[in-house]
């Protein structure tokens, strides 16, 4: 089978164990108020931000919209109807020089490749993508940034034990907690952006 029959096929099963106690999963197995009818369609969801020192930072509470280059989270959620089972993950990451790179950080993460290696202070960072109920991904960065360029894309993503359910309408937090040390991000010299990337199963119109 193909890589989408396989992965739609491991979405499906997600979906249906997951639609007992899922009100927004259960709705959109069926068709809604207005008719409309769903499918599991193969996508990927993103955000992007800027790091700019050690310590805990919460990434969503950053971005006012869904825009291209960005997210495409519907600010801090998925709105009515976008329901995701999150397969793989991947952290990117990228640099610009501080000196004469003073735009805002939404404007210069639109054209950045993310392909540069991670420092050891952010590989060594701790991650956290949560709804407002409970922990989704809790992953240090090192387990998600692959930056083999002699491997293929798919063997960049780290693959989770579970598929992670991402509800309609719930808010989402993503947390990046960065070590201080002796050799910390050489904020004085560059501007430090991420982007972490998610597969998903997601639901879409049929």
């Amino acid at each position: 089978m193909e890589r989408v029959d396989l992965l739609q096929n491991k979405v499906s099963g997600a979906f249906a164990k997951e639609a007992a106690t899922s009100t927004a999963i259960q709705a959109c197995a069926r068709p809604g108020s207005n008719g409309q009818a769903y499918k599991n369609a193969d996508r990927v969801l993103f955000i992007t931000g800027e790091i700019t020192s050690a310590g805990s930072k919460e990434y969503f509470n950053e971005i006012v919209k869904k825009e291209l280059g960005i997210t495409n989270f519907d600010r801090d959620k998925l709105n009515v109807g976008r329901n995701a089972a999150v397969t793989h993950v991947s952290f990117l990451y990228d640099t610009v020089p501080a000196a004469g790179n003073t735009e805002d950080w939404k404007e210069i993460v639109k054209t950045l490749a993310f392909d540069k290696a991670a420092p050891g202070a952010l590989l060594n960072a701790e991650t956290r993508f949560e709804d407002d109920v409970k922990p989704l991904i809790e992953l240090p960065v090192f387990e998600m940034h692959n930056t083999e360029t002699t491997q293929t894309n798919d063997q960049k993503f780290r693959a989770l034990g579970d598929l992670r359910i991402l509800e309609a309408e719930k808010s989402f937090q993503f947390h990046i907690n960065v070590p201080s040390g002796k050799t910390g991000l050489d904020v004085a010299t560059n501007r430090h952006f991420f982007k972490l990337v998610m597969r998903v199963g997601e639901t879409v119109p049929r």
